[in-house]
């Protein structure tokens, strides 16, 4: 039994960080206001910010690209962050002990390569934005736009805390997400 709970509370989890996805993906094609705008402009960005450092934490994000020196303007932990810039929406942190155990990067198909924290793949932290009209991803490993570089996709492996099972979200650049078990080889079981 506790097995099942393990992957249920798992599957939980990977359906959870992909919807945080997709409600980003939702206000960046939706008509949401940004709210560091003003008047009717609904230019930004909305995003999802991933970081090893805070491997239970996922926060969705609005940013403003109106500062023309700083067009990503990527979230930022800052508090003290100017009114253009990046503004944090919501954060979900994972209190049930799974974790994101790795971030990766291209195309690990092409290389037949798991996503591990080991892997030439790997990323520190990675963010993925949307902007209207169009559904497709913008992938950034701030301050590097990833989007023109490469076709992606991007890879966020969720696992238990015990690393003996995972889950791999899959964001490809035409916006599609998926949720695939350790069965179809991008992370690896303990």
């Amino acid at each position: 039994q506790g097995q099942l709970n393990s992957s249920v509370l798992l599957t939980n989890a990977a359906y959870e960080t992909a919807l945080s996805v997709r409600e980003a993906q939702v206000y960046g094609l939706g008509v949401r206001k940004n709210e560091a705008n003003s008047g009717d402009n609904f230019d930004g960005e909305y995003g999802v910010h991933f970081a090893i450092e805070n491997p239970r934490e996922i926060i969705v994000y609005s940013n403003n690209p109106s500062d023309p020196t700083n067009p990503q303007q990527l979230y930022n932990a800052d508090p003290y962050l100017l009114p253009q810039e990046a503004r944090y929406l919501y954060e979900f942190i994972n209190q049930r002990g799974n974790k994101i155990q790795a971030l990766c990067f291209g195309d690990l198909d092409s290389v037949n390569e798991p996503c591990t924290p080991t892997s030439g793949y790997s990323r520190d932290i990675i963010d993925i934005t949307f902007k209207r009209p169009e559904p497709r991803a913008n992938f950034y490993v701030p301050p590097t736009d990833l989007t023109g570089l490469s076709p992606g996709p991007a890879y966020i492996v969720v696992s238990t805390i015990d690393d003996k099972n995972c889950k791999v979200i899959v964001v490809h650049k035409t916006g599609q997400i998926e949720v695939e078990g350790a069965d179809k080889g991008h992370c690896v079981q303990q």
